[in-house]
């Protein structure tokens, strides 16, 4: 049986290079969808579905505006059992960006002569990719390196730690870009709480006796 490995954040910036790099090669496809989700934070099955024509809005308006499908999931759920503060729908995250990026750029050409109906990231049969066929070529891509924990959250997980760094580790301002409930949930999402462990552990080699 192969072992299974918990998704994390790239966290290395010479791998994170060289995986787009990969992409862009082997899996044009799945390389942009990858950068929008590193971009902008949103989950695989947020960006998977989405049609020349989003994308091409969200050129014109300079950012994206995607009603996330687990938040208004869990809103219906809420709803539907009339749980205390369930009449509050979520607002579509809104996330912005400048007309001068490389990613609006690259964006730009992706869907350049494309007809607006096609889904962005189609599929051999036409529909959009299935999220686990996502994860299974980011697989097959970190296992070229010798890593082997990327997976469908790897892209929005890196964009989490990389906010985290940018921002003088605010972890709330992170907290509330990713949507989560708690501070413990966005550490332990990103690696943060799993970088600290790590780093008191290595004070206790001062424990042992030679």
């Amino acid at each position: 049986m192969s072992k299974i490995f918990a998704t994390k954040a790239i966290k290395d910036n010479k791998f994170l290079s060289d995986i787009q790099e990969y992409l862009k090669v082997k899996n044009p496809r799945d390389y942009i969808i990858f950068i929008i989700g590193l971009r902008t934070g949103y989950r695989a099955q947020d960006i998977v579905d989405l049609k020349i024509k989003d994308i091409k809005k969200a050129l014109s308006d300079g950012r994206f505006v995607i009603k996330e499908k687990k938040k208004f999931r869990n809103y219906e759920t809420r709803k539907f059992n009339k749980t205390p503060g369930y009449s509050k729908e979520p607002k579509p995250r809104v996330v912005e960006f400048s007309k001068r990026d490389v990613f609006y750029k690259i964006l730009s050409k992706y869907v350049e002569g494309k007809p607006n109906y096609d889904y962005a990231f189609k599929s051999q049969k036409g529909n959009h990719i299935k999220v686990d066929s996502f994860a299974r070529n980011l697989k097959v891509a970190g296992e070229y390196f010798g890593i082997y924990n990327l997976g469908a959250h790897t892209p929005r997980k890196t964009y989490g730690y990389n906010l985290y760094i940018n921002s003088d580790k605010d972890i709330v301002l992170v907290k509330n870009a990713l949507g989560h409930s708690s501070i413990a949930i966005t550490e332990r999402y990103i690696g943060i709480e799993e970088e600290f462990i790590k780093e008191c552990s290595e004070g206790l080699e001062n424990l042992i006796c030679i």
